[in-house]
């Protein structure tokens, strides 16, 4: 059965939903489409496609918890766009318009499904959408953390911790007070998930892989 959504113009943005049924993946379909693979049977093959938009560029995707949902975002000429999938019907039902000046790479959600976080990938800030009215309803400040791009939400929905390959830092976000609370320092930081008991971090680093470790200050760093 198909429960996911994926989008063309990157390879390897993927995620999967939670009952392991549907895997969303970037295609190549050199348009801006999205796609499910039906996986409920050990079958990995396409199963369809839709269409989500003409001219943009799209970049990444995640699905929401109960896999009903499906969020895709891209940049366009008049800006970064989120746009919601339903992946029942394999349709586009809401595009999500980020704020001005914010350009979206790439999106986390919440553990919940409640939130979803782009960063910009062009300055600094990251926009939160709230799922419900599926409307961004504010904007978290990031000073001295800007042109971001993966990030991941702690299995506690506290922290957001996000990649910035143009200061070449990870930034850790508390989600409750929307401020930086530590930044580490790594070399061309790209791809960022937590460990399911919250207690690591791990960062793809140019070459490496680094993993961070989550809790107090100083942020323990180690190879």
């Amino acid at each position: 059965r198909l429960v996911g959504a994926a989008l063309a113009r990157l390879q390897g943005a993927r995620d999967r939903s939670r009952d392991g049924d549907a895997a969303v993946v970037a295609h190549g379909l050199g348009t801006d489409h999205a796609g499910g693979f039906d996986l409920s049977s050990g079958c990995s093959g396409f199963v369809a496609s839709v269409a989500t938009a003409t001219s943009d560029v799209s970049t990444d995707i995640v699905m929401a918890p109960d896999g009903k949902t499906a969020y895709a975002v891209s940049n366009g000429v008049l800006g970064g766009v989120v746009r919601v999938i339903d992946t029942g019907t394999n349709t586009v039902v809401k595009s999500i318009d980020l704020p001005a000046g914010l350009s979206g790479y790439a999106l986390a959600i919440s553990p919940d499904g409640s939130r979803l976080y782009a960063p910009n990938t062009a300055g600094d800030g990251i926009a939160v959408i709230d799922t419900a009215t599926n409307t961004v309803v504010e904007t978290i400040a990031t000073p001295g953390v800007s042109r971001m791009g993966r990030s991941a939400v702690s299995p506690d929905g506290s922290t957001l911790y996000v990649v910035s390959p143009g200061t070449n830092t990870v930034a850790a976000i508390d989600l409750a007070t929307k401020t930086v609370t530590a930044t580490i320092t790594l070399f061309d930081p790209e791809g960022v998930a937590f460990r399911p008991d919250g207690t690591s971090v791990y960062v793809t680093s140019g070459t490496s892989l680094k993993v961070i470790t989550t809790g107090l200050p100083p942020y323990s760093e180690a190879v």
